[in-house]
């Protein structure tokens, strides 16, 4: 039977941010309608669950399978130290690392995620559930391979991650592992009403498929007024580790590529993750009759084809421009502190109910917000009404979300 969990408020001894989420209690890539409880908190990227059968995280892929109630905590973790032991010992990192403890109970079966592509991959065997413990790798051979994730039956944790072994002979001349990829595009106006100086700026990136938190970027392009492209994001071909891509635009247009080659990484913070700045201004846009042709293509000679393409068209940029926010970014606290806000907000349905009484949001606004998944999915979505709002009308949000979350609130004023 699919369930999935909401959580329950979880006191803390500490003065530290709690965030609710809901996740997925099976195997499915979504959740259904919550029918069982589990508390979660994050603390520090830091999870807590309670599971009583499957469970699925949507936000960073992990799953676990227990036989009786158990109690699992968990994170994503970015630390350089495991990344210099890895290369140290000539291993690859095929997926997001873990930090798991089971706090209480045990763990039948864990599924870790993994970004290798298996129909570019000879030899699975060389795929290992790796531990990370007293400055050490140790690999252990998984249950089965899966085309996302490798499984391993009555586990131990540490840090724990999917793991690439020292080549052998057959793939020593690659060096490399073939990759499930995507590319992001996000879209910006610069200087907007100013035709001398306009210009539409793009960022690309170039990432696992599967990459945990996704979301996270998405909250900080937009806080800088991007948008992300709605476009075929997953590559055509594999992409692989240790190789550095080529980003490849129409020359006619006159665009400013900086830098013009990006280096594939798998391991690295969504927020941190490199990518390429272009440039172009209004009037080459204004000047040419083509698209915005874009290309990633790998840096091995002239002859390679690309794993990617994209066309922007004069209708896209005409969208785009109109929908990306113009001017200065406010000065207002919703504005300043969205992000945050997506991220700590906790108590949403209080803050739901006092901006219905004051008539800024409707009913079925309340409904949409409320079927969204995980809080940060509902305070996003909250969002994208509040900051189309007036100043008086923010003014007003802030003093709700104040009385609701005023800890939360402080905390985050005196941070910055």
């Amino acid at each position: 039977m699919n369930k999935a969990y909401r959580e329950t408020a979880v006191n803390i001894s500490f003065s530290k941010i709690i965030a609710k989420h809901i996740m997925a209690s099976s195997l499915s890539a979504k959740a259904t309608k919550p029918s069982g409880l589990v508390s979660q908190v994050i603390r520090d990227n830091k999870y807590r669950i309670e599971v009583n059968s499957t469970f699925h995280c949507l936000k960073t892929g992990i799953k676990f399978e227990v036989e009786s109630k158990a109690i699992i905590e968990y994170s994503v973790q970015y630390d350089n130290d495991y990344m210099n032991l890895i290369q140290k010992n000539g291993y690859e990192l095929l997926g997001p690392m873990f930090n798991v403890q089971v706090v209480s109970g045990a763990v039948s079966v864990v599924h870790l995620p993994h970004y290798v592509c298996l129909d570019g991959f000879r030899d699975q065997s060389m795929i290992k559930f790796g531990h990370f413990k007293d400055g050490n790798v140790i690999l252990e051979i998984p249950t089965r391979i899966e085309p996302s994730y490798i499984v391993l039956e009555n586990p131990t944790f540490s840090c724990v991650a999917a793991i690439g072994e020292q080549y052998t002979s057959i793939w020593r001349r690659k060096k490399s592992y073939p990759i499930n990829g995507k590319v992001l595009i996000y879209f910006r106006v610069v200087c907007p009403g100013q035709d001398d100086i306009m210009e539409y700026r793009i960022h690309l990136y170039l990432l696992p498929a599967g990459i945990p938190c996704l979301e996270d970027l998405d909250d900080l392009k937009r806080i800088n007024k991007f948008k992300r492209v709605d476009k075929p994001s997953h590559t055509t071909s594999s992409v692989y580790t240790k190789t550095k891509y080529m980003i490849g635009l129409t020359k006619e247009l006159n665009p400013r590529i900086c830098p013009e080659k990006l280096q594939f990484m798998v391991h690295k913070e969504i927020k941190e993750h490199p990518f390429t700045e272009i440039n172009i201004s209004k009037n080459a846009i204004l000047k040419s009759t083509n698209s915005i042709s874009l290309q990633v293509l790998a840096e091995k000679s002239s002859e390679s084809e690309p794993v990617w393409e994209g066309q922007l068209s004069r209708a896209d940029i005409e969208e785009l421009s109109e929908a990306v926010p113009r001017g200065t970014p406010s000065g207002h606290f919703v504005d300043k502190y969205c992000v945050p806000l997506i991220q700590s907000v906790t108590y949403i349905k209080p803050v739901l109910d006092d901006l219905k009484k004051q008539e800024l949001l409707k009913e079925e606004h309340c409904n949409n917000i409320t079927s969204q998944q995980t809080p940060q999915d509902q305070m996003r979505e909250l969002l994208s009404f509040v900051r189309s709002w007036g100043h008086e009308d923010k003014n007003t949000f802030y003093r709700i979300v104040k009385h609701h979350n005023g800890p939360i609130i402080k905390e985050m004023e005196r941070k910055n």
